[in-house]
C-alpha cells in the first residue's frame, strides 16, 4: 500500500513540472548541480518518501537502496540510468500531457523520449527503490 501511495505522489509531482527547459522550475538546485540528473531524481524521490543518500549518476549503481530490474519491467518511479545521466521513468506522463507514448523519461528540464535516449546512449538500466541493505 505504501509503495502505491509513493507512485501516486510521484505522478502528481511530475504533473506540475514545466514542459519547457527554459521555464522557472522552482527546484532547489541549479542546472549545474543537476547536470547528470541525479539531483532531480534524488529530490523528487526523497519528496515522495523514499529515503536514500544522494549519489551522482556515475556512482548511483552503488546505492544499497536500489536494485537493477529487467528492462521492460520498469514502472512509475523507477530510475532510468546511463553512466552520465539519470531520470525518472513515468509511463503515465505522456498520457496526461498528450505526448507520444515513448516520452516517459522525466527530467528537471522536461520530458524526454526513451527511444531517442536509448538510440543515442544505449539501453537504459532501470533501478527500483527498496529498503536499504544497511
Amino acid at each position: 500500500m505504501k509503495f502505491f501511495n509513493l507512485r501516486i505522489w510521484i505522478i502528481a509531482f511530475l504533473a506540475i513540472l514545466p514542459l519547457s527547459a527554459n521555464a522557472d522550475s522552482g527546484l532547489p538546485f541549479s542546472a549545474e548541480e543537476n547536470a547528470d540528473g541525479a539531483r532531480f531524481v534524488w529530490y523528487v524521490l526523497q519528496r515522495s518518501g523514499m529515503e536514500f543518500d544522494y549519489l551522482p549518476a556515475d556512482h548511483f549503481p552503488e546505492s544499497p537502496s536500489f536494485r537493477a530490474i529487467e528492462h521492460g519491467l520498469q514502472d512509475t518511479g523507477d530510475v532510468a540510468w546511463w553512466p552520465h545521466l539519470m531520470a525518472i521513468y513515468d509511463p503515465n506522463f505522456p498520457k496526461a500531457r498528450e505526448l507520444p507514448l515513448d516520452v516517459a523519461i522525466v527530467t528537471a528540464k522536461g520530458p524526454l523520449s526513451l527511444t531517442r535516449l536509448e538510440e543515442k546512449m544505449g539501453p537504459a538500466i532501470f533501478y527500483r527503490y527498496g529498503k536499504s541493505a544497511k
